[in-house]
């Protein structure tokens, strides 16, 4: 096998706006292998390549510079390919989560004005085309839509189709100017529970991912396992921008599965290996973790928003990498703080922030900066977001006038600038990577003929992180079972979403004044039903 070496550093691309990164790489090494999926193996000209032609047709449906393009696609080199082909036109991606169902489907779409969606026809038994089909015409504005597996309807076009027909084919490509144009916009639930799309130019998603290949040592020669979703901040961060920027190789996961996983380390011989607490779990506990040879893995970095004690070292031991601690949220598209392997801190902070960064600690109600080691608010200056898309009230709420984000996260900082996380300000639930906003479930549960009253909360889960426990007021004060709600949720939402415990109760505890819910602290709901020995809980 070659060796390439290191072609790229953080200061070849930090002018570049994300389309260039692949047209340089191409040009570099344009038949090394960018992107491994299944049998196919797509080189760095070939990637270009179908770039460039899917490009061409977009322009000639009419696609301009600005317009929002939904990118609806699982781990595959469609997504790699309509992603690149999106910013070489500088379009902006609106990144939707493929496990999306039609409500939240519908409210991305609509939310970011995308005049057109590229999606599968069909994955695991889903319709994605039948969900399409039910809201185009609550959707004007847009004007397109292209099915990867077959368009099968007389207004969706053929992914494949497309790129034959645009195959050599000259197109226009947009003047970018990386410090000021949008690449993407990342939905977040953000400090309140309400889906935002999070604005991110070109120089910021860059900066987010090209500051981890001198602070990571990543070169050409490095084999990226892409088990975490690329439509992520983590994922499209600090995998795909990652690789395709130091001319690196992707392995494409649909699905994660622990053993699937290792099979893929030992089969290509994977270097880079970023996961979250869960895939950590899920990998060294499999029963037949023995039998892979995982020898070839160089680094990864640990993200998530606290890892269990004495994981890190489990993951050292029995995958032989070192483990980076990293943290990010979609409002940053990449990394933001970070914790070498070698720093004795590692085990207790999520680091320090990356080079031009800065951090500091607020009291939430004073908004006075904390004395080191006190705990606050985490705030977060440098590669972070433009603002919220077209909510200038959420942006202002957000981001203060010294340009620092107000994470919602409740940290201590020491002297020497180590952050270490404390808990969440906010209610915003983290089950296995995924973050989950409470209130979307809570009105679904309430349209529940037999629910009177709903609340949800987290509750502890030692391979998710938190499970998400739907608490319930019945009509007729009869109980209510788990399988009841996920009955009747399961076609409403993502599958992850859909509540994992369930207790019933007579009524809630409340706050002073008897209208809210006392949903955390001492004599709370969250305290009553983790206390609950009638709690109901769904496990695989």
């Amino acid at each position: 096998m070659a060796r390439w070496g290191k072609l790229t550093d953080y200061e070849d691309v930090r002018r570049c706006d994300l389309a260039q990164t692949l047209e340089r790489s191409a040009r570099l090494v344009p038949d090394k292998v960018a992107l491994i999926y299944e049998d196919q193996l797509v080189t760095y000209k070939e990637l270009n390549d179908r770039a460039d032609a899917l490009a061409a047709r977009l322009q000639g449906l009419g696609i301009v510079k600005g317009d929002r393009v939904a990118i609806d696609l699982i781990n595959c080199p469609e997504q790699i390919v309509a992603y690149y082909a999106a910013c070489k036109l500088g379009c902006i991606i609106a990144w939707c989560n493929p496990l999306y169902r039609a409500e939240e489907f519908r409210f991305l779409v609509s939310n970011s004005g995308s005049s057109a969606v590229i999606l599968h026809k069909e994955f695991k038994g889903f319709d994605y085309l039948s969900m399409l089909r039910s809201m185009r015409q609550e959707l004007p504005q847009l004007k397109h839509a292209i099915a990867v597996g077959g368009g099968a309807e007389r207004d969706v076009l053929d992914f494949d189709e497309q790129i034959e027909k645009g195959w050599g084919q000259k197109y226009r490509r947009a003047d970018i100017d990386p410090k000021v144009d949008l690449a993407m916009l990342l939905y977040t639930g953000g400090t309140t529970g309400v889906p935002k799309g999070a604005m991110h130019t070109h120089e910021v998603c860059i900066w987010s991912s090209g500051i981890s290949i001198p602070i990571m040592e990543i070169t050409a020669d490095d084999i990226h396992l892409a088990l975490i979703p690329l439509y992520h901040a983590f994922g499209v961060g600090l995998v795909t921008n990652v690789s395709i920027e130091s001319q690196g190789t992707i392995v494409l996961m649909p699905e994660y599965r622990a053993e699937r996983a290792l099979q893929l380390i030992q089969e290509h011989k994977v270097t880079v290996h970023h996961a979250a607490p869960t895939h950590i779990l899920l990998e060294t506990s499999h029963p037949n973790f023995g039998k892979y040879d995982l020898s070839s893995l160089r680094v990864g970095l640990g993200g998530g928003f606290a890892w269990p004690q004495g994981l890190f070292q489990r993951a050292e031991r029995m995958l032989g990498m070192p483990m980076w601690h990293g943290w990010g949220m979609a409002e940053v598209a990449g990394l933001g703080i970070g914790c070498s392997p070698k720093d004795p801190n590692r085990d207790t902070s999520i680091g320090r922030p990356v080079p031009g960064a800065r951090v500091k600690a607020i009291d939430p109600a004073t908004g006075k900066e904390v004395p080191p080691g006190q705990p606050g608010e985490l705030l977060y200056a440098g590669n972070i977001l433009k603002g919220y898309w077209e909510r200038p009230d959420e942006t202002a709420k957000a981001i203060d006038s010294e340009g620092y984000l107000h994470t919602g996260d409740l940290v201590t900082i020491d002297e020497q600038g180590y952050v270490r996380m404390m808990s969440r300000i906010k209610e915003v639930i983290k089950k296995g990577g995924y973050t989950v906003n409470p209130n979307e479930i809570e009105s679904l549960l309430c349209e529940h003929p037999r629910v009177k009253e709903a609340c949800v909360i987290s509750t502890p889960n030692p391979v998710m992180g938190e499970s998400i426990c739907a608490c319930v007021v019945t009509r007729d004060g009869k109980p209510l079972t788990l399988k009841e709600v996920r009955d009747f949720m399961c076609d409403k939402i993502a599958a992850y979403k859909v509540p994992d415990e369930l207790c019933n109760f007579p009524d809630f505890p409340r706050l002073a004044g008897g209208i809210k819910i006392r949903k955390f602290g001492p004599e709370s709901l969250q305290e009553m039903a983790i206390a609950d020995p009638n709690r109901e809980k769904f496990r695989k």
